[in-house]
């Protein structure tokens, strides 16, 4: 009796196109990252100034005109102004309105005053020395996030607090699936003008 042999090589093909047919998918595709203008460019009024823009231009972005990238994508900022990028990731079951409420609790708290006395407001939402005045009240200097920053939810800040007239682009490190807040780290801009936004990070790919 005859046997019928399927050369391997040719066999390949047929395999592959069998494993696409039954939905197995061929492989993740490209990731995909995002820009934005982090402060309106040059000298403007604060309810201009202090905003995040599409990097393309167009009107200020909010918590309803997210950013889409793919899990593994990455920010970048282009900086203008007295700004740092803060990005908050939202919990298991969290919306973007109770991340908000959240947030703007955050904002309203009273810290310990490192010199003794009464507690005095925060100034800015994490990092280092978080009740110092933004620009032009104090110089340039590195920060990072804390570990209590991390443990409310921020998985990312610029490495260097808000100076005046900062114009150096920073980039995020790969995000991981899933909805984030970008906000400015300074009190007063993420209130007084609401300058946030969202990232909705697709799954695609590794985890990051």
């Amino acid at each position: 009796m005859r046997r019928l042999l399927i050369p391997i090589m040719a066999a390949v093909p047929i395999l592959v196109a069998a494993a696409t047919a039954w939905g197995v998918p061929p492989g993740a595709a490209d990731k995909v990252d995002g820009s934005v203008q982090f402060g309106a460019v040059g000298n403007q009024a604060p309810a201009i100034e202090d905003k995040i823009y599409p990097a393309n231009g167009g009107a200020a972005m909010t918590e309803l005109t997210p950013l889409p990238i793919t899990a593994g994508g990455t920010v970048t900022f282009n900086l203008d102004g007295p700004h740092q990028p803060l990005v908050y990731r939202l919990q298991d079951g969290e919306s973007v309105s109770q991340a908000i409420d959240r947030l703007n609790l955050r904002a309203g708290e009273a810290l310990p005053n490192p010199s003794g006395g009464a507690p005095v407001p925060r100034r800015r939402m994490a990092g280092q020395d978080p009740f110092l005045a933004p620009p032009p009240a104090t110089a340039s200097a590195s920060d990072k996030l804390t570990s209590a920053d991390r443990d409310f939810g921020f998985r990312y800040l610029s490495d260097v607090k808000a100076v005046a007239n900062n114009v150096t682009p920073n980039t995020s490190p790969p995000l991981g699936a899933g909805t984030y807040i970008l906000l400015c780290n300074v009190k007063a801009h993420y209130l007084g003008q609401l300058m946030r936004t969202t990232i909705a990070v697709a799954p695609n790919g590794p985890p990051a």
